[in-house]
């Protein structure tokens, strides 16, 4: 089960990266920013005032940032933005998060899995990937906790027989 992989489309997302991820100063942040605050840069209609100048203004965090296709995803599950629905910060973590896990998954195809292995893979990713079929209530529902348990034991798993590989 080959899967394109996950993109962020920025123009038609609601800026969830700018408020919703919080960073520390660095060699990659001017500044520091609180999780679920809005970043000074972050305009009135929701687009990044410095975007062209980003790495110049010490943002190179920014730049180097892609939520997978996380916020294009909970944009669309809203009618209006986060400054009239700030539910959709916590979706978004949980569906950014969701969405590192398919990731991870499909990454994990260019191993060299045993049947077994593959099976697994493949049974977990359908578990995660409804690009296009979430909802807020199946996302809702979604044991991500759980989700995440199984993925990461299923890659240690993996760590001996992919340990002589490359």
């Amino acid at each position: 089960m080959t899967n394109t992989p996950l993109r962020a489309d920025c123009a038609r997302c609601a800026a969830l990266c700018c408020v919703a991820l919080g960073f520390e100063t660095s060699s990659l942040f001017a500044f520091r920013k609180r999780a679920h605050c809005v970043c000074p840069h972050l305009t009135a209609d929701d687009r990044c005032g410095i975007h062209a100048s980003r790495e110049a203004a010490g943002m190179g965090g920014c730049v180097r940032y892609d939520c997978l296709g996380a916020g294009q995803v909970v944009t669309a599950l809203f009618s209006a933005s986060w400054r009239e629905e700030p539910a959709m910060l916590e979706v978004f973590d949980k569906v950014r998060a969701l969405h590192e896990l398919i990731e991870l998954l499909v990454t994990a195809e260019q191993l060299p899995l045993d049947a077994e292995g593959e099976h697994t893979r493949g049974e977990l990713l359908r578990g995660l990937d409804r690009r296009g079929g979430w909802s807020l209530e199946t996302l809702a529902d979604l044991d991500l906790p759980e989700k995440t348990r199984l993925v990461h034991g299923f890659l240690r798993s993996l760590s001996g027989s992919v340990a002589g590989t490359g």
